[in-house]
């Protein structure tokens, strides 16, 4: 699935959960999906993604 490029430059935000997060301050969607080597077919398949780990919903 080819994402938006707004989609791609979002930040990405910590869930607050005790597990996961981000990886760095100011990480965007386009570094998660890379270092996480996903390739998400629908804005579903990528929030369930980065909820397991432990990041904030788009």
């Amino acid at each position: 699935m080819k994402l938006e490029k707004e989609i791609l430059n979002t930040e990405l935000l910590d869930d607050n959960t005790l597990y996961g997060g981000v990886s760095f301050r100011g990480e965007t969607v386009e570094d998660f999906i890379a270092e996480c080597g996903i390739d998400p077919q629908s804005i579903e398949d990528l929030n369930e993604s980065l909820i397991e780990c432990g990041i904030k919903p788009l």
